[in-house]
């Protein structure tokens, strides 16, 4: 009889506590990229789901690093295929922001990050508008690995192509800056490549 009840209880165990994260090998593998941020700051994004990327993407932008908060008014505005979320200094001196569009498309072939999500949102564009220095020193710090300056397109100041992002920084006026994200020259299937199923 005790045989029979640990031999149900190691199945239970193994059943209820064995399971395993899809997205874990992409999370170690992330955490690891820019070694001087946090666990769990930096993310890919096109092509990924939107949840993991956002809360990603969030904990960088409040960090101690970046010293956002919500703004105030209209901090997240969700529409059909877009989510924009609207950051201010914590102490500011004047009109500083940093406002993060994300296009979305819906693809409910891959895997939420949070079960409770449905349907499935994967990034397509993101646009990081706001303050020069702001923008600048999230450009910098996020992407601090071989920024090339120039770039291929119109006012194109600085690029970096990173697994299937191409990420742009653009002077639109000498105080707004603006980061474009979007698909780069490499085609990335992260659910393959990390196994997320």
């Amino acid at each position: 009889m005790k045989s029979k009840l640990l031999t149900v209880f190691f199945l239970l165990s193994f059943c209820c506590f064995g399971q395993k994260d899809p997205y874990q090998g992409l999370i170690r593998f992330l955490d690891n990229v820019n070694p001087t941020l946090p666990p769990g700051e930096f993310t890919c994004f096109v092509g990924l789901e939107f949840e993991f990327v956002s809360m990603r993407f969030q904990l960088f932008v409040q960090d101690d690093y970046m010293h956002l908060t919500p703004a105030p008014k209209n901090d997240c505005i969700v529409r059909e295929n877009t989510v924009i979320f609207n950051f201010v200094p914590r102490i500011s001196i004047g009109k500083e922001y940093l406002k993060a569009i994300f296009t979305l498309k819906t693809d409910n072939s891959k895997i939420p990050y949070l079960e409770s999500y449905s349907p499935v949102k994967v990034v397509e564009k993101v646009e990081i508008i706001g303050s020069a220095d702001i923008v600048f020193r999230f450009f910098c710090h996020y992407w601090n690995q071989d920024i090339t300056l120039g770039g291929y397109k119109p006012g194109e100041l600085a690029h970096y192509q990173f697994m299937g992002d191409y990420i742009s920084l653009f002077a639109i006026t000498p105080q707004t800056y603006k980061i474009v994200i979007e698909h780069g020259n490499i085609t990335m299937d992260y659910y393959k490549t990390f196994h997320i199923e």
